[in-house]
């Protein structure tokens, strides 16, 4: 889509604004790049009324807009420095130094000396403002560019809605594809902490069930927050596997080992199947504890490759059976 004329001029506002950064230590093209910006930035209210004056609904949203900034002091302090550059003569900007001071803030001797640009008359319209021109220009530009982006969007929405629905469905699509990304990220997160937590009780070290449950309770409402939307509040958590429940049960999770072995120094693999519970879900999609059984393969030091996610079985039991099987099958 080819820019608006409004955007244009506030790309121009903004070079100016940036040439009078580069040469602020000479002061004729200073004070010409800021009466430039001066200018520039004025008008670009200017041709977006002019661009909104086609469509009735969007004149309405610019009058409303730049009337309340007839209350901003600094909008109205940058009014008055546009009428002197176009109209009486040029903005001069006063250079004024100050004293580099130490990380103390305290002046020491032979300190030396840094320049600023300030305003003169800025006092006038906004008591007690220093007047530092790049602080108050920065300021002035900002707010601009929110107005600007702004109307950008609502001409959009009123001109072409079509385009602007098929851009917003492109953004959720995105969205969308990056929150799976999340989900199954938060999903491994989960499955790598309890399966190092199940690793450490086996060698007799309970101590993180408690931290372990709590950071699991925390991710499911993440990835499943309907899990946690109606039916009875969350029980109390336990140090074992109970990690959450809901009004159709509570979620049962235990890690086993699958190999003949842990992990060890010696370069053994270890590799563990988490068993859930929580794989069938009712018309809402909220889970239906304790009807479909399912597990997740994860392994250290893996030797080789380890099963999909499955799921379908019946009972605990059964999953474990086929995980077991799956581990031979892919090992022997």
């Amino acid at each position: 889509m080819d820019k608006t004329e409004t955007e244009i001029k506030l790309e121009d506002a903004a070079t100016q604004l940036q040439l009078a950064i580069d040469n602020m230590t000479n002061e004729g093209v200073f004070r010409s790049c800021i009466n430039s910006f001066i200018s520039f930035a004025r008008s670009v209210t200017m041709v977006m009324e002019r661009e909104s004056s086609h469509n009735q609904e969007l004149l309405n949203w610019y009058k409303s807009k730049t009337a309340q900034f007839a209350t901003i002091p600094v909008m109205r302090f940058f009014v008055e420095q546009r009428n002197i550059t176009i109209h009486r003569g040029n903005v001069r900007p006063t250079a004024q130094s100050i004293p580099l001071r130490n990380i103390t803030g305290v002046e020491t001797g032979e300190q030396p000396m840094m320049a600023i640009w300030v305003f003169d008359n800025v006092q006038d319209y906004v008591s007690g403002e220093t007047g530092n021109v790049f602080r108050l220009c920065s300021q002035y530009l900002q707010t601009l560019s929110e107005m600007v982006n702004e109307w950008v969007y609502r001409k959009a929405v009123i001109e072409t809605p079509g385009e602007v629905i098929e851009e917003l469905q492109a953004g959720l699509g995105k969205l969308r594809g990056q929150i799976l990304w999340m989900r199954g990220e938060l999903t491994n997160a989960r499955h790598t902490m309890e399966l190092l937590n199940d690793i450490l009780k086996r060698k007799g070290d309970s101590s993180h069930d408690d931290w372990v449950s709590e950071l699991v309770i925390r991710i499911d409402r993440v990835i499943t927050p309907e899990k946690f939307l109606s039916g009875s509040a969350i029980s109390p958590m336990h140090r074992g596997d109970n990690v959450s429940a809901n009004n159709t049960g509570t979620l049962m999770v235990n890690t086993i080992l699958l190999s003949p072995t842990e992990a060890d120094e010696s370069g053994a693999e270890g590799v563990y199947a988490t068993i859930r519970n929580d794989y069938a879900r009712d018309k809402s999609g909220k889970p239906i504890f304790d009807k479909e059984f399912g597990f997740v393969m994860l392994g250290v030091q893996l030797k080789g490759p380890v099963a999909a996610e499955k799921r379908g079985f019946s009972t605990a039991k059964e999953a474990e059976d086929a995980a077991h099987w799956y581990y031979k099958m892919l090992r022997y």
